[in-house]
């Protein structure tokens, strides 16, 4: 197992010392612990939710890049964040939901913060068309598509309202709303 750590640390620069108790490391060590029993459990499409939250700026520069990593590889993320800068830094398209409902979904090159922040404040655009390297991408199978999903949420107003959301191997979808005070869950 430690043979088999190395080889995955090394491959996606994710370098921990398998002997170390996690208890014993530091934020951005237990970051790319949680990446790793993923990836050692042959996941193909990896969710993480708010992963930059306690990182410090370098921390989040090298998760960007294990992130590319993991696109090249074929692998599909889906990176949940509310930090707007962060998600146009590293996403290849980007999808912003409000109260449970996706409000759009765009290519990251036709994102901007300001438009990202309409888009949470009830501008909505439908989905957009996709980029010229998607279509090069279309008959890939999706990884994961989900098709007029809903969920209720108990004790909340909303949870998903028939959510489509398709992803592809080597994708990273961006998913961005606007945190509402207490709310922890993805419709927010």
């Amino acid at each position: 197992m430690i043979r088999r750590i190395d080889e995955v640390s090394k491959r996606f620069d994710l370098q921990v010392d398998p002997s170390v108790s996690v208890g014993r490391l530091s934020v951005g060590e237990k970051q790319k612990v949680e990446v790793l029993k993923l990836l050692l459990a042959d996941a193909q499409i990896l969710v993480l939710d708010e992963p930059t939250r306690s990182l410090a700026p370098h921390e989040v520069e090298g998760l960007f890049r294990v992130f590319a990593q993991l696109r090249r590889d074929g692998y599909a993320v889906v990176f949940i964040t509310h930090k707007l800068k962060e998600v146009l830094a590293c996403a290849d398209r980007i999808t912003v939901m409000r109260r449970g409902q996706v409000t759009g979904t765009l290519n990251v090159s036709e994102a901007t913060e300001d438009g990202l922040v309409s888009l949470m404040f009830g501008k909505g655009i439908s989905e957009s068309t996709r980029s010229p390297g998607e279509s090069l991408r279309k008959n890939l199978q999706p990884l994961l598509e989900l098709k007029q999903v809903s969920t209720p949420v108990e004790g909340q107003a909303a949870g998903l309202k028939e959510i489509n959301l398709t992803i592809l191997p080597g994708e990273i979808v961006g998913v961005a709303g606007f945190r509402v005070t207490g709310r922890k869950s993805l419709e927010t």
